[in-house]
């Protein structure tokens, strides 16, 4: 069974992922001629549909920037978010530069004391020195590893959020077109001729979160290495690079969406989300294609703890969020690894009718670049657990339709 990874590319040459990565049979490799006709040239693995970017804006700030391309109400929506974010940048500069400076200082002492350059919690406890600098850079460091990362990466996302901060603060994402490198008009959808075959993308780090997702699918089972995927031995993972740092483009997700379908995917993993989309009538007549060619769309309901009932969450498979237009989408929540008033994890999307079923995606264990593995965190997980279930089921009952299997995904669901 094919599975389709939307997402910000997959490192396809993890040695835990390379055995499953979808190759075009129909393609002959690096001839530079579109030889199944199919619209894309040298498509060994899928296509990125976002070229060498990778830093984008987001949904509503493209709308504040470009006034027509939403109605007066959706526009004062998007400004009115906007003007609230760049006053969170202005509190979160001031937050964000004390927090960089304390982590900073407070693991200088760390590593001195200890002796060593990476240590966790379990690490800091063995610390029994009074010294009052340790002592108070011993508490900061605790409360700092409480995040879920490791230092490391901790200094890498504060830097990553600083900088968000001061853009928004600078007004620099209003004044950058990041989408001209590739040349095509994002609000045109027959301009289909963008992009290139390198589904890893410019930048094998970019592509963690991609990875990732394609690991919980398809990681290599049983052969003692990182983590094991839901259906490794029963998929292959075709890539579809066209979510960037910030909002994907409607266009981009419409016609991966289309390009899988096409060249043969019967599950497509859309781990991305927004709150805005203006182009969403693409993105649906994309979901009603796949649905007629019999194709699953397996969908994270998205990590803002908010009821998806009410407040806005593209894609979707419902416009007025009562009425579904299609019978092939479902939206995946995330649980924690705890029971009980707790099993919702705590930054999950929620609601009654729009989130179909939820599983697990706290603390989840899967490739990342560079034959690397990390535990990640989102609705992001979830979803490719639901994709890769959803790929055993069709490999083993080949005949059941799209719709029946996400009907049996949501009765097999234990109700809480």
């Amino acid at each position: 069974v094919i599975v389709g990874i939307i997402d910000s590319g997959v490192d396809i040459e993890h040695p835990d992922l390379a055995a499953a990565v979808w190759t075009n049979s129909k393609e002959i490799a690096g001839n530079g001629i579109d030889d199944d006709k199919n619209g894309f040239i040298d498509d060994m693995h899928g296509w990125n549909f976002l070229g060498d970017i990778t830093k984008e804006n987001l949904e509503y700030e493209r709308i504040v920037k470009d006034k027509t391309l939403a109605d007066a109400a959706t526009y004062n929506k998007a400004k009115a978010l906007y003007d609230e974010k760049v006053a969170e940048a202005s509190q979160g500069r001031t937050q964000l530069e004390a927090m960089t400076m304390a982590i900073n200082g407070a693991d200088e002492v760390i590593k001195k004391e200890l002796k060593k350059d990476v240590y966790t919690v379990a690490d800091l406890e063995t610390i029994t020195s009074t010294d009052a600098k340790v002592v108070e850079s011993k508490q900061v460091m605790k409360q700092m590893l409480s995040f879920g990362l490791p230092v490391a990466d901790l200094k890498v996302e504060i830097k990553k959020e600083l900088e968000g901060a001061l853009l928004a603060l600078n007004g620099d994402n209003l004044k950058t077109n990041y989408r001209k490198v590739l040349g095509d008009n994002p609000n045109d959808l027959t301009d289909t001729k963008y992009g290139n075959n390198n589904v890893i993308g410019p930048d094998k780090q970019e592509a963690l979160h991609g990875t990732h997702v394609a690991g919980i699918v398809a990681q290599g089972r049983y052969n003692n290495i990182g983590g094991d995927g839901v259906a490794s031995n029963n998929v292959e993972i075709m890539t579809l690079r066209a979510v960037p740092d910030g909002d994907e483009y409607d266009k981009d997700i419409a016609l991966a969406i289309r390009y899988a379908v096409d060249n043969g995917a019967k599950v497509i993993n859309g781990s991305f989300g927004k709150s805005f989309s203006p182009q969403k009538q693409w993105v649906y007549d994309a979901i009603k294609y796949a649905e007629k060619k019999d194709v699953l769309i397996v969908h994270a309901a998205g990590n803002d703890a908010k009821d998806i009932d009410v407040e806005d969450n593209f894609p979707n498979d419902s416009d007025d969020k009562k009425t579904e237009f299609a019978n092939n989408l479902i939206t995946i929540g995330a649980l924690n690894f705890e029971y009980g008033e707790n099993v919702v994890a705590n930054f999950s999307n929620f609601g009654a009718l729009n989130v179909d079923v939820f599983a697990p995606g706290v603390q989840i264990y899967a490739t990342t670049p560079e034959n690397s593995y990390r535990y990640l965190a989102g609705t992001s997980m979830a979803s490719p657990n639901v994709a890769g279930v959803a790929a055993l089921i069709r490999s083993y009952y080949p005949k059941l339709s799209a719709s029946q299997v996400k009907q049996i995904l949501m009765d097999s669901g234990t109700k809480i």
